[in-house]
């Protein structure tokens, strides 16, 4: 596979490095129906918004995480990857996204320029001391031989890889970042929570590969069949993205657990080299109670037309404004303002 050097020259001149790719921070491709599941594919849809009153010339650009460890059991490679394309074009032609425009391009994190690209970060970080391959004894699964946490760590399910139960705990070697105060600080920016900054006084190391069907190879660092933890693909793939439209910072909308739980590993993941790469910004926003809002479009009190207009155009700004997860209550003051019931 051709090697690939991160740079912030613009490879497709498409902006000027001055300016932030507004997108989504990449979304499971799990089997589900954007028109029922909306919250799922809230990001994208808020990410729209976002462009919208930006600047012409804006990309509009989705990402999408394939490499879902749950929903590879019963694939090989080819196959897997087959069922996630398959997916995703399902998910186009649904009422909600089709409502907005189509995508300039569609990133993936199985994709073989990005996982070539995710190669060349991983020696980069391997080579700077960031990453290091350690002996540690951790459970290990007795069917595919997968690593799932360190040995102190008390196991609560079985393997994520194969869904098998039967595990043992051996020394072996794996390849480990460390989740520090650096790390807290890193993501706090990233992140605008100064509140992250106290969750660093311990050290703690994370494990960066596991084994899955798909995603950035590890085989080359000793690591056969592994690849790097999806949880640091999400960051990647919008740093990527990024630097293929040649702009100097990326801003993901994202949930707020998700971001709290996924932006600290990658910081600890990149380390120092994280200045090497677009600035990283969250868009965090609110939950929006769309199970709500889907008995009143199912109850006749909105239509198909309106439902698709509160969700695209309507909650967007209050849900990157609010600082809690909205309740049934408040989205009706917001449907209904200009009426006295309904």
């Amino acid at each position: 596979m051709a090697e690939y050097t991160p740079t912030l020259q613009a490879r497709h001149n498409y902006k000027t490095l001055m300016t932030t790719l507004l997108t989504n921070a990449p979304i499971q491709n799990r089997d589900f129906n954007p028109d029922i599941s909306s919250g799922s594919v809230l990001p994208i849809v808020v990410a729209d918004y976002q462009i919208a009153q930006a600047e012409d010339g804006q990309p509009r650009v989705d990402l999408w995480n394939n490499v879902l460890a749950v929903e590879q059991q019963g694939h090989d490679t080819a196959s897997f990857q087959d069922r996630s394309e398959q997916r995703l074009g399902r998910k186009y032609q649904s009422r909600l996204l089709t409502s907005l425009p189509e995508p300039d391009k569609i990133f993936a994190d199985d994709k073989s320029e990005f996982k070539a690209w995710g190669q060349a970060v991983v020696r980069r970080v391997l080579d700077n001391g960031t990453l290091s391959v350690e002996k540690r004894e951790v459970h290990t699964c007795d069917i595919c031989d997968g690593t799932i946490a360190h040995a102190e760590v008390e196991l609560r399910n079985g393997c994520v890889s194969c869904a098998s139960s039967e595990t043992h705990i051996e020394e072996k070697s794996v390849l480990l970042a460390k989740l520090g105060s650096t790390a807290w600080g890193v993501a706090a920016v990233i992140t605008g929570d100064a509140s992250l900054r106290k969750l660093g006084a311990d050290e703690m190391e994370i494990i960066i590969n596991k084994k899955r069907l798909s995603g950035v190879c590890l085989d080359e660092f000793g690591f056969e069949d592994d690849v790097i933890d999806p949880k640091i693909g999400i960051g990647l793939l919008a740093l990527y993205a990024a630097e293929y439209y040649g702009f100097s910072a990326v801003s993901i909308v994202v949930g707020r657990s998700s971001s709290r739980k996924n932006v600290p590993q990658l910081a600890a993941f990149l380390g120092q080299s994280i200045t090497q790469f677009p600035s990283l910004r969250t868009s965090e926003i609110a939950r929006a109670p769309l199970g709500y809002l889907s008995y009143l479009r199912d109850d006749g009190v909105i239509d198909e037309e309106r439902y698709i207009d509160i969700i695209c155009r309507v909650l967007p700004p209050y849900l990157l404004k609010m600082k809690k997860d909205m309740c049934p209550a408040t989205l009706d003051q917001i449907i209904f303002s200009n009426r006295t019931g309904h």
